[in-house]
C-alpha cells in the first residue's frame, strides 16, 4: 500500500468546483460554478513560478501546482480546484485551472495553473 493510497500523506483539503449551468441555444453551458465535492483529502505543493510580461504594463504571475488526489474522486478536466487549505489555513487560493489528469494505480496526480 502506497501513502497516498493510505492517505497518510494527503494532509491537505480542497474543493471542487463545476459549472452547474444550464443549456444555453448554442449548445454551451452559462458559467454558474458551485461546489462539486469539499473537504477533499489531497496534497499539493508549488512545482514551479515564473513571471510573464503581458503586452501592456501589468506583470502577471503564473504559478505551476501539483495536487495529488485518492484515486476514484470524481473530478474531469472542465473542473477548478477552489481553495487548498492546510488545518483550516488556505495556502493556494482557487480557483485553479486543471491542465491534465493523470491516473496512478494508487493516486491521480493534477497539474494547476494559477494567474494573478
Amino acid at each position: 500500500m502506497s501513502l497516498a493510497s493510505s492517505r497518510v500523506s494527503l494532509i491537505h483539503r480542497c474543493s471542487i468546483q463545476r459549472n452547474e449551468g444550464e443549456l444555453n441555444s448554442w449548445g454551451g453551458k452559462t458559467a454558474s460554478w458551485a461546489d462539486h465535492l469539499t473537504n477533499v483529502p489531497c496534497r499539493a505543493w508549488q512545482a514551479a513560478g515564473q513571471m510573464i510580461v503581458a503586452q501592456t504594463v501589468e506583470i502577471l504571475s503564473v504559478e505551476d501546482i501539483l495536487i495529488v488526489l485518492p484515486l476514484g474522486t470524481d473530478i474531469v478536466e472542465s473542473d477548478f480546484i477552489g481553495d487548498i487549505t492546510y488545518r483550516g489555513e488556505t495556502i493556494f487560493d482557487g480557483p485553479l485551472e486543471i491542465q491534465a489528469i493523470i491516473r496512478y494505480p494508487d493516486r491521480l496526480e493534477i497539474p494547476l495553473k494559477r494567474m494573478h
